[in-house]
């Protein structure tokens, strides 16, 4: 693996990273409260906090917000943690990312990362990702 592909997948994780902190603290903080608000607790309403409906919301609710955290790390270039520490930026046509590029990539970004295997997979064996292959999204060293 390239430098430059390891560095991009090194920036990807400690995002991702930071984010599934962040997600943990928030879902914590959830059950914690409903737990609080409960009077009496039944082993009924207990199933029903933690129902597989909820989960699919709390999913969502999920994407959504790394949607808003990618988006805005993409647009705001110099508070990207990942490629802060990694050293890289993101250039399309030589040149910076445009707004609706930005946008594209957030959004891809996110369905990719819900189905992290299938694109770490095809990370691994390409050594690009998917979105910004499709986006035509090169990788280079910041200066």
């Amino acid at each position: 693996m390239s430098d430059l592909a390891f560095r991009r997948l090194a920036a990807f994780i400690i995002d991702y990273f930071i984010l599934c902190i962040v997600f943990s603290f928030v879902g914590m903080c959830g059950v914690i409260l409903v737990i609080l608000r409960a009077e009496h607790i039944r082993t009924e309403d207990i199933n029903k906090i933690f129902e597989i409906d909820m989960m699919f919301v709390f999913f969502f609710i999920c994407l959504f917000f790394a949607w808003i955290y990618f988006f805005l790390l993409d647009c705001c270039e110099n508070i990207d943690v990942g490629k802060k520490l990694t050293g890289i930026k993101l250039l399309s046509d030589n040149q910076k990312l445009t707004v609706n590029k930005k946008l594209k990539h957030s959004i891809l970004k996110c369905i990719f990362m819900a189905i992290w295997p299938i694109s770490f997979t095809y990370y691994l064996v390409k050594q690009q990702m998917i979105y910004d292959k499709y986006l035509k999204i090169c990788v280079i060293m910041k200066e």
